[in-house]
């Protein structure tokens, strides 16, 4: 049996080649972790999203942008007591709630005119919200896309061909809580059920619910006051929210549009129809 027997003269050929080994396997160690983590990334980049469904189609927000978010300067904003409704509760998490939050329901494009409409029937004998009053100027503005929304279980909404549209404004024009002829008390024509950085969701009653009018805007640097407020009240328990008239400001426009979406008690309606949300505007 042949055994090693250590070179007592020249141990520096001993550390020499101890170090090249642990250099070896240094290399070897760093070389199959990098290998590792490409497999993983291209593992990862084969994963389909599983979020939607068939019927389901999220699109992103393509005209949103950083611009638009210069305070609004002057306003205030106040609140009122919200009326409880025992039949019908308010959310638990309205942030979770898609009744409160658009951001949750999808939506698909609609083979759709992107223009006013006329639907047969007379208009309410109290003027509902008027979007035109969502400028300051009280233009009919360019649709820019008109949608299908979705029900929070997928399904498109067939109600109407169209339930959620993309209106052209100028990137950081104040935008407004449309005015409609409701009083709420005081004034307020809505409180201010749900607001985040980007969206607001005013219903046109003293309920913290979908009961009445309930008007959602997308696309927005929501008031940095006007959001504080909300979400002071809203930790607070929501028995007050934000109250709006209208016309008061509720954000500037981050892009080249605004999303909005319209129902009447919890149904959501065709945005483009004259004589319900464009009174006097139509063709």
């Amino acid at each position: 049996m042949l055994r090693l027997i250590p070179n007592k003269r020249r141990p520096w050929l001993q550390r020499v080649a101890a170090i090249g080994v642990m250099m070896a396997v240094a290399v070897t160690f760093l070389l199959s972790g990098c290998q590792a983590e490409k497999v993983a990334v291209s593992k990862a980049a084969a994963i389909p999203h599983t979020h939607t469904s068939e019927r389901q189609t999220f699109l992103p927000f393509v005209i949103r942008a950083t611009s638009g978010c210069a305070a609004i300067p002057g306003v205030e904003y106040r609140s009122l007591p919200v009326f409880v409704n025992p039949w019908i509760p308010p959310p638990a998490d309205a942030a979770t709630d898609p009744g409160y939050n658009l951001a949750l329901l999808g939506y698909d494009v609609a083979d759709a005119p992107k223009e006013l409409v006329r639907y047969n029937g007379a208009s309410d004998p109290t003027p509902p919200p008027q979007l035109y009053t969502l400028f300051g100027d009280e233009r009919t503005p360019t649709f820019v896309q008109v949608y299908r929304l979705h029900h929070s279980d997928g399904a498109p909404i067939t109600t109407f061909p169209v339930t959620m549209a993309d209106l052209e404004v100028t990137p950081g024009e104040v935008v407004r809580a449309p005015d409609g002829g409701y009083d709420i008390q005081y004034g307020y024509d809505a409180l201010v059920v749900y607001a985040d950085e980007e969206q607001v969701t005013l219903n046109y009653t003293r309920h913290d619910n979908l009961e009445g009018y309930t008007v959602y805007v997308d696309g927005l640097c929501v008031a940095p006051t006007l959001l504080s407020l909300y979400r002071q009240l809203d930790e607070a328990g929501r028995s007050e929210l934000p109250a709006l008239k209208g016309g008061d400001p509720v954000g500037r426009a981050r892009g080249q549009a605004i999303r909005v979406v319209i129902r009447d008690t919890g149904s959501a309606m065709d945005p483009r129809a004259c004589q319900d949300w464009w009174i006097g505007r139509c063709p």
